[in-house]
């Protein structure tokens, strides 16, 4: 389905995979998500001023109003 907002247990997994130096079709493989996909999302973790320590203590909601409600 497009435009459909992926889960934000699937978005954590992205967001560790890359933090472990794995790219794009790698992510997209392990996690069963597009490219596409990863590549909005990273775009979005890229463009946010957040460490990684400080994304792993975010609330569901929190990283959905993060990722999903950008402009």
């Amino acid at each position: 389905m497009s435009n459909t907002p992926i889960t934000m247990n699937r978005l954590r997994m992205i967001i560790r995979l890359r933090q472990q130096g794995l790219g794009i079709k790698s992510i997209s493989r392990f996690s069963r998500t597009s490219r596409n996909t990863v590549k909005k999302y990273l775009k979005t973790w890229d463009s946010l001023s957040l460490d990684y320590e400080d994304f792993c203590r975010k609330s569901d909601q929190e990283l959905y109003s993060l990722f999903m409600e950008v402009p």
